[in-house]
């Protein structure tokens, strides 16, 4: 792993600790250019692919999530063309009467915005993330002062084939060197298990402002659940 002001860690860990969960959910939509969500069954065919999202990573989201982009990009032709802060960030599209997206995003999520021409577009596609009783985006930026410890993972979609796709666990230094380290949710799912609608993945991961983790949401996938179990 890349050390990051080991000292700074050693003292966050001389804190007392204690337990608890940070709930992050991940939708997607299909819209018109005026924000309508379409029936996604409707969309041309080159746009029925997986997208991909990222959490946490305070560092890459100043950087407009730039390496995320290079290790997971969008499928061609959909290109990637902002993220933003719900509220946070003036949306274009807010104030069209149209508009119906927008009911689907919460202050202070992060929302992941795609089109399928970066030219002359005619559709997009949003990949919403947020947390029920928080901004998503808040934890995101105190990961630049405070330490998270993750130390399990429990995760939830309701499409199985999801489950296919790897976990990037992405990490950078202070200049963006950056290293990338995959985790097949499958590999976690043993006989004992087989039952549960969720992937215990137990991962040591101490999220700082500078790691973050990469996947994609598949076209016939709805909603991912990720429950970090985290000490602070």
């Amino acid at each position: 792993m890349i050390d990051h002001k080991q000292g700074y860690i050693n003292e966050q860990r001389k804190r007392t600790t204690k337990e608890d969960m940070i709930t992050v959910n991940v939708n997607r939509y299909y819209t018109d250019m005026n924000g309508t969500i379409l029936d996604k069954t409707t969309v041309p065919d080159n746009l029925k692919v997986k997208f991909p999202f990222y959490l946490f990573n305070a560092f890459d989201k100043q950087g407009a999530y730039k390496i995320g982009n290079i290790l997971l990009p969008p499928v061609p032709p959909s290109t990637y063309l902002y993220s933003f802060v719900n509220r946070r960030f003036f949306n274009y599209f807010e104030f069209n009467p149209l508009n119906d997206v927008k009911f689907k995003i919460k202050v202070g999520d992060i929302v992941h915005l795609y089109c399928d021409n970066p030219t002359t577009p005619s559709y997009l596609i949003w990949v919403i993330i947020s947390s029920p009783f928080t901004s998503i985006a808040s934890i995101t930026e105190n990961t630049s002062q405070s330490l998270l410890e993750v130390f399990e993972i429990l995760y939830t979609s309701d499409n199985v084939l999801n489950y296919n796709e790897a976990l990037h666990l992405i990490e950078e230094n202070e200049i963006g060197v950056y290293r990338d380290e995959q985790y097949l949710p499958l590999a976690f799912k043993g006989i004992d298990t087989v039952l549960q609608d969720f992937i215990s993945i137990k991962l040591k991961i101490m999220m700082t402002r500078y790691i973050g983790i990469g996947t994609f949401i598949y076209f016939d996938t709805e909603n991912m659940i990720f429950n970090f179990k985290i000490k602070i």
